[in-house]
């Protein structure tokens, strides 16, 4: 209610800043040793579903 659109800003910005970081991840991928590769991957699966949660909450 009190800040709604500065909040949304921001979860916006931090799902932009997520989205580059993935394209980045991805170019480097190829040449992470497996066990890392997976690992990345993972959390920034995680960084995005809490995006997602937090951009579906404030929109309750």
């Amino acid at each position: 209610e009190g800040d709604a659109p500065g909040v949304t800003r921001q979860l916006e910005a931090v799902a932009d800043r997520i989205a580059r970081i993935e394209e980045r991840l991805a170019a480097a991928r190829e040449g992470l040793p497996p066990g890392l590769a997976t690992a990345t991957e993972n959390r920034m699966a995680q960084a995005t579903r809490r995006v997602e949660q937090a951009q579906s909450a404030g929109s309750l």
